[in-house]
């Protein structure tokens, strides 16, 4: 009897991780789909605001805000 109970445990145990495992390869490859990467996070010279890279503007080698308050 106590082998049983083990077995069928173990068993329980090891649907579960496969389970989890799962998820996490599902997950991962929904991020991947949708293309989120890391995006870099620049000062602004002027206001020093702190803005992600797609949101500033470059002039003469200097990086700007889209802030309509910090007009350069």
């Amino acid at each position: 009897m106590p082998r049983i109970l083990l077995l069928i445990v173990l068993l329980w145990i090891i649907y579960v991780l496969i389970k989890f495992f799962i998820k996490k390869v599902q997950s991962a490859n929904e991020e991947a789909k949708d293309g989120r990467q890391a995006e870099k996070v620049i000062a602004c010279v002027k206001c020093g605001m702190h803005v992600p890279e797609s949101e500033t503007h470059t002039i003469d080698g200097k990086v700007y805000c889209n802030n309509p308050n910090c007009n350069n």
